[in-house]
């Protein structure tokens, strides 16, 4: 969703990207179906797209879609797995976000509920 920031505190302005790419204060897109947690988004200057990075709950990997304008976003392929965490029993990991990018690499972070800590991971493009 999105809204100006000096409408934030009214809901009624808010608007919603649909699954045709367009903007709506009524309609709603579904694009995953099982993040974990929050997810990040960011505009990655030197391939000029961006990017979506999110946990799944189902597969505990963290994963991707990239696009090049929201228009495209619905469209948009996603990506397999960027890094799975090592399995551990009882713990599901969430909230994988991207922290930021250089020309060869992607920094994120995800919480491990056994510690209860981010874990901060350096993924090779």
């Amino acid at each position: 969703m999105r809204v100006r920031p000096r409408h934030i505190e009214d809901l009624s302005r808010y608007e919603f990207l649909t699954s045709r790419g367009k903007w709506s204060a009524k309609e709603r897109g579904y694009f995953f179906d099982d993040v974990g947690g929050e997810a990040s988004l960011v505009y990655d200057p030197a391939k000029k797209v961006f990017r979506i990075i999110y946990m799944s709950f189902a597969s505990q990997e963290i994963k991707a879609a990239e696009f090049s304008d929201f228009s495209a976003f619905a469209r948009a392929p996603r990506a397999g797995p960027l890094y799975t965490p090592p399995a551990r029993k009882g713990s599901l990991y969430y909230s994988a976000k991207e922290i930021f990018s250089d020309g060869g690499n992607i920094y994120l972070i995800y919480m491990d509920p056994a510690i209860y800590q981010p874990v901060l991971v350096r993924v090779p493009r």
